[in-house]
C-alpha cells in the first residue's frame, strides 16, 4: 500500500490565506462520494470556520482580548484541520486521486534516485606550491561523497592507494614528493552505498 502524506503547513500560513485553505477544504469534501462519514463531520468544520472568521474579522480593530480569542479560534480549526486530514488519510487507504480530491495538499512521490555514474573528467595539474597537484573533475549526479585516491608509482607491484574524502568536484593534495610519479583517480559515493571510480590519470609532482 502506498504511504500518503500532507504537507499541512497550517501553522505557518496568515490568517486569511488559512482561512481560505480550510474553505477549499470544506467546499472540496462536501458531498464528496470518497469521504461519506468524514469525522469530524463537515458542519463542525463550518463552524469551527465561522467562528475564526468573525474573530479575524473583530481582531482587525478590536482589543488585545480580540486578538487572544482570534488566536484561540485559529488554534482551534488547525487543531480540526489536522483531525480531518488524519481521517482523510485512513479512509483513502493509500488511493492518491481520493486523497487529493478531499482538497489537502498530498506530498509527492519520491522519485529513486538514479544509479551514480563513472565519474568524468578528471583533471590533474601542478599546484601552487611544491608538493601539490590540484584536482578537479565533473560532478556526478546522485553522489553521497567523493574520495580522491592517489598513489606513488609502484613498478613492482600494484598501487598503495592512500585517499582524502571531499563532498566537492574541487580539491588540492599536499604534502606529496617532489619529483615522484602519481596517479591519482576519483572514486565516487553513492546514496545506497554504490562505488565507482574514474580512469587514474598520471602526473609528475613538482
Amino acid at each position: 500500500m502506498t504511504i500518503l502524506r500532507i504537507t499541512n503547513g497550517f501553522n505557518r500560513m496568515g490568517d486569511d490565506y488559512l482561512l481560505g485553505r480550510a474553505d477549499n477544504i470544506h467546499v472540496s469534501m462536501s458531498d464528496n462520494e470518497n469521504f461519506p462519514t468524514p469525522s469530524p463531520t463537515m458542519a463542525a468544520l463550518a463552524t469551527t470556520i465561522a467562528d475564526f472568521r468573525l474573530a479575524l474579522s473583530k481582531a482587525e480593530k478590536g482589543s488585545e482580548l480580540d486578538v487572544a480569542v482570534k488566536n484561540d479560534r485559529r488554534n482551534d480549526l488547525i487543531d480540526l484541520l489536522h483531525s480531518l486530514g488524519n481521517y482523510v488519510l485512513f479512509t483513502v487507504d493509500g488511493d492518491r486521486t481520493k486523497a487529493v480530491s478531499s482538497g489537502f495538499r498530498i506530498a509527492k512521490d519520491k522519485s529513486p534516485m538514479p544509479p551514480i555514474t563513472k565519474p568524468e573528467n578528471l583533471q590533474v595539474t601542478e599546484g601552487i606550491n611544491a608538493g601539490e597537484l590540484k584536482i578537479k573533475f565533473k560532478r556526478v549526479f546522485g553522489a553521497r561523497s567523493y574520495m580522491i585516491q592517489f598513489a606513488e608509482e609502484n613498478t613492482s607491484g600494484a598501487p598503495v592507494w592512500q585517499s582524502q574524502t571531499c563532498t566537492t568536484s574541487k580539491l588540492t593534495l599536499t604534502q606529496l614528493e617532489s619529483g615522484k610519479k602519481y596517479q591519482v583517480r576519483i572514486a565516487v559515493v553513492g546514496t545506497n552505498g554504490q562505488l565507482l571510480y574514474s580512469d587514474p590519470v598520471w602526473k609528475i609532482v613538482q
